[in-house]
């Protein structure tokens, strides 16, 4: 286990860094620009998002999932990547003038057409990280994306000073992506992970069949993530749509960031103990725990701070943010348990399990996002999606969990509970003590708060969840010996 204890700091550390980086200039980008400038950009990512898992097919997952791969194999699926790009870009190419028309955004076909450049680009390196991650090498991953990270920060911001607008964000990432494909294919080659060119379908038949079913149930499951931004964006326009995007950016990216830590090194490490459930289970419960640990005290305390947050970070013109914002933190936390059985899903082989699933989701989040719409505002639709994952949150337990790993409803939900009601009591005494205060919104103000909500987290935390902190600090700060077993909540 101490390579999944290592992989775990290092990719905490590039999420951290990189992630921290990039949020903060998506703010600095969105002040500079506003809410309508956002919207554009919010379709432009969400219909990139869409082309480039369909340039890919799932061979990420099934490379992982593979325990074996010979070299006819890997050049085969090389080659196939390359193939998936083109096709991808040529769509991109093709529809970008329809989808622009349909969102009556006319400057949308020229940003997708260069924005999807990256989906080619993604190619050269793809592999090589699917490799690095297949083997726990997550050192070199964290390098390079920090790396990767960091030139697209400050690409967009020096490019948006300039008066670049909404082309800074796009050749920003354009650049992030060189970065990283290229770095990623000149690891593989001084380390022997390149096998050339090749092409044999029979040879890879069980792994396409296998990324054929993820990419089913990830395109479903992109659908019904994103169903709420493409509603928006037509029938509210681009000034809501970009509200709410940065409303999502903020709270979703966090979410997905910080759950990434757990699931790129959750699923390598259930692939390899899929043979001993017992084992399984305990990876999956002591990822839960470490997650939500991290993520309830932030969204907790972001949804009570977020009047002054916004006013702080962004500005007046987005004071109509703060409700939504607060919304969508308890949207995301809820909606990031859900999340969490991906690595269990992948791990285990069970990817046909995962489309059916979407698959029934396709005609549950779409509806509900359509028919919240009608009222009028974003609020509607961030309370109508909370609602809907807390029923979800139960209904996974049976679809997921229980199949999976067996009946542990006790272990699942007291996981949930303990982290969460440390940040509910922590969330209950910064709202508090806000109100008596009547705290002006600016600077000082957000640091006392912020700190505040800190040590009480850490005090609550000791009284309902001390095992799982106590062991989170143990795998954090101290090297573990390889015979050692994270500790569990």
């Amino acid at each position: 286990m101490s390579a999944l204890v290592s992989g775990t700091k290092w990719v905490a550390l590039e999420t951290i860094i990189s992630r921290i980086l990039q949020l903060l200039s998506a703010l600095f980008v969105a002040r500079v620009l506003g809410p309508e400038v956002m919207g554009t950009v919010a379709l432009v990512l969400v219909a990139l998002e869409i082309f480039r898992l369909f340039s890919q097919m799932g061979i990420t997952q099934a490379l992982i999932h593979h325990k074996n791969p010979t070299s006819e194999q890997l050049a085969t699926l090389y080659t196939v990547n390359w193939i998936l790009a083109a096709g991808a870009y040529l769509a991109i190419y093709f529809s970008a003038p329809f989808v622009a028309a349909f969102f009556e955004e006319s400057q949308l076909m020229e940003l997708i057409t260069v924005a999807g450049l990256s989906v080619l680009i993604a190619a050269l390196g793809q592999q090589t990280f699917a490799l690095l991650q297949k083997e726990l090498h997550f050192k070199a991953m964290a390098m390079i994306s920090m790396i990767a990270s960091t030139i697209n920060v400050i690409a967009a911001i020096v490019l948006v000073s300039l008066g670049w607008g909404i082309w800074s964000i796009v050749i920003g990432q354009l650049l992030a992506a060189a970065t990283r494909s290229g770095l990623a294919f000149i690891y593989g080659l001084r380390k022997s992970l390149f096998s050339g060119f090749g092409l044999s379908f029979k040879a890879v038949k069980p792994m396409l069949s296998f990324g054929l079913y993820q990419t089913g149930a990830m395109s479903m499951n992109m659908i019904n993530s994103r169903a709420d931004q493409l509603i928006i964006g037509k029938t509210m326009g681009a000034s809501a749509l970009g509200l709410y995007s940065i409303g999502s950016q903020i709270t979703l990216q966090a979410m997905q960031q910080i759950n990434s830590v757990a699931t790129r090194v959750a699923f390598p490490a259930v692939s390899k103990s899929q043979d001993d459930l017992d084992e399984v289970k305990r990876i999956y419960l002591a990822m839960i725990g470490n997650v939500l640990l991290v993520s309830t005290p932030l969204f907790v305390g972001l949804a009570v701070v977020s009047p002054v947050f916004v006013d702080v970070v962004l500005g007046e013109k987005w004071a109509d943010l703060s409700p939504v914002l607060s919304i969508l933190c308890g949207y995301v936390l809820v909606r990031s348990l859900g999340n969490m059985n991906g690595p269990l899903v992948m791990g285990l082989g069970k990817a046909n399990w995962s489309f059916y699933w979407n698959l029934g989701l396709l005609f549950i989040i779409p509806a509900v996002v359509l028919l919240s719409s009608l009222a009028g505002n974003i609020e509607s639709v961030a309370l109508a999606l909370l609602l809907t994952q807390l029923v979800l949150l139960v209904v996974a337990y049976f679809y997921w969990v229980r199949r999976l790993i067996g009946p542990c409803a006790k272990e699942y939900f007291g996981t949930i509970a303990k982290p969460t009601l440390a940040a509910g009591a922590m969330g209950a005494v910064v709202a508090v003590t806000y109100d008596w205060f009547n705290w002006q919104s600016n600077v000082v103000t957000l640091l006392v708060l912020v700190l505040l909500g800190a040590i009480f987290y850490l005090l609550f935390s000791m009284v309902f969840n001390a095992k799982n902190l106590l062991g989170f600090g143990r795998n954090v700060f101290t090297k573990r010996r390889s015979d050692t077993k994270p500790e569990l909540s």
